[in-house]
């Protein structure tokens, strides 16, 4: 009698790998690399970021870029370096200063969803697949300019670079993610650089305009200009006109009582 001869079990193929686990929220390595990659290797980064989901990451990025300006806003002001560039030193200085690094981390990500309504526009304009959760993207990644934006932003003129070379980064992202045609989107940049330029400069003129208007009423009112003069005279004069009529007065008691 022959033996069974024993049951091969179907071929069932490997078994399936498990799931990859989840990438964490925050990812302070990450951050530094999208950081570099987004300044130096715009059109790789926005590459590698187009299937990409979730407001998540580059909000956390946003909010980070915010933390690290408002920082280093707070140092050049506590020590008095922002006041050498131009900004505003002393007590006021550093109180906002310090202020900042709470405001601007919020300010940054509020900003991420305004910034995303106007690159939404560009790509419109731009003949692009607009898509506002891309264009939020976008706005909060190009937001690597903002800590640069702080360093510069006290020298005249010099700060609306870090500005332009982050519109730069938003066409390249509306290019690349939201496949806008490449001279309409470059165009409609180029107009909002403008704009910026032109307000920057209005800005700037505004400034020394005032500057020179507060120089003038120093001079004209402030210690050692010939009103002050005038004012410390005619007080000495009055304090000499009361010290006589206190004497007088004195004077006309003591004739009364004799």
């Amino acid at each position: 009698m022959s033996e069974t001869p024993p049951t091969v079990p179907p071929n069932q193929g490997p078994a399936p790998s498990p799931p990859a686990p989840a990438a964490p929220v925050f990812d302070i390595k990450a951050i530094v690399d999208a950081f570099v990659r987004v300044l130096t290797r715009p059109s790789e980064f926005w590459a590698s970021v187009r299937e990409q989901k979730g407001f998540g990451p580059p909000i956390i990025f946003a909010v980070v870029m915010g933390l690290v300006a408002g920082v280093v806003g707070a140092i050049l002001a506590v020590t008095g370096l922002g006041m050498l560039m131009g900004g505003v030193g002393g007590a006021i200085g550093g109180v906002v200063g310090v202020a900042g690094i709470i405001t601007m981390p919020i300010a940054y990500a509020i900003g991420c969803f305004i910034g995303g309504g106007i690159v939404y526009l560009i790509a419109l304009i731009a003949g692009g697949k607009a898509d506002y959760e891309q264009s939020v993207r976008i706005a909060s990644y190009a937001s690597a300019v903002g800590p640069i934006a702080v360093v510069v932003s006290f020298v005249p003129l010099l700060g609306i670079v870090p500005s332009l070379y982050g519109l730069y980064l938003v066409a390249l992202g509306v290019i690349a993610i939201e496949v806008a045609d490449r001279r309409k989107t470059f165009i409609t940049a180029g107009v909002l650089a403008g704009i910026l330029v032109l307000f920057q400069v209005v800005g700037l003129f505004t400034a020394m305009a005032a500057r020179s208007a507060a120089d003038k009423l120093e001079a004209q009112y402030g210690e050692g200009s010939q009103f002050q003069r005038n004012v410390k005279r005619s007080t000495e004069e009055l304090r000499r006109m009361s010290e006589q009529m206190e004497k007088a007065a004195e004077e006309a008691r003591k004739n009364a009582e004799k």
